[in-house]
Order: structure tokens, then C-alpha cells, then sequence
């Protein structure tokens, strides 16, 4: 018995599994908060949103229910040196995230106009 197996090139690869429900917020400008100031709405940097599905993986990480994938895409300067929430090999401060994924706490993103 032959198995046939279809290939696809990575560049046709989506990044949201097949039965996942399309992320209307995906590419959606966003403020990053403060994760650690719980008083006061506190921007630190600027993104996008990359996807919303738990299942997503920011470096090999899931996400998991309470974070969003977004790219940062802006640091403000005096927050450059902040730990990120869930660092990765190649940021474990925010100012070294800038043009790259991050995982970041849903309740701190706010969406911009």
C-alpha cells in the first residue's frame, strides 16, 4: 500500500489551526499596559495583535487562556529595561521585543482607534 502525502510550502502554512475561528482582532493596532501596576492604565509600548487562540505558540510557548500574541512594534523610552511578562530567548526586557512576538496578558492590552 502506497500512502500519498500532500505537502504544503511554509509560506502557505497558516499559523491558526484549521478548526480555529478566524481572530477578527488579528493585525488590530494595541496599547501594551504596565502588566504590573494594577491602579492605573499605564502604556509602556505599542503593537498588534497576532492572534487570540490559546493554542498559538510565542516560541515555542503556548499561549495559554489569560495572554495574546502581539508584535511590538514600539517601547516607550522609559520602559526599555522592563521585564517582560513571559520572557523568551531573545527578550527578556521589552525594549529588546521590538519588532518581534511577544505573549501579554489580555487584561493589559487596550485596543487603539
Amino acid at each position: 500500500m502506497i500512502n500519498a502525502h500532500a505537502t504544503t510550502s511554509q509560506s502557505q502554512k497558516s499559523s491558526r489551526p484549521i478548526n480555529a475561528p478566524s481572530n477578527d482582532l488579528e493585525n488590530r493596532r494595541c496599547a501594551l499596559l504596565n502588566w504590573n501596576n494594577y491602579e492605573e492604565d499605564e502604556v509602556v509600548a505599542e503593537g498588534k495583535i497576532s492572534s487570540t487562540n490559546p493554542s498559538t505558540k510565542v516560541h515555542c510557548v503556548p499561549l495559554g487562556r489569560d495572554c495574546w500574541k502581539v508584535w511590538v512594534d514600539v517601547v516607550f523610552d522609559e520602559y526599555q529595561t522592563m521585564e517582560v511578562y513571559r520572557a523568551t530567548m531573545d527578550a527578556k526586557q521589552l525594549g529588546e521585543a521590538v519588532g518581534s512576538t511577544l505573549a501579554w496578558p489580555k487584561s493589559s492590552i487596550k485596543m487603539l482607534p
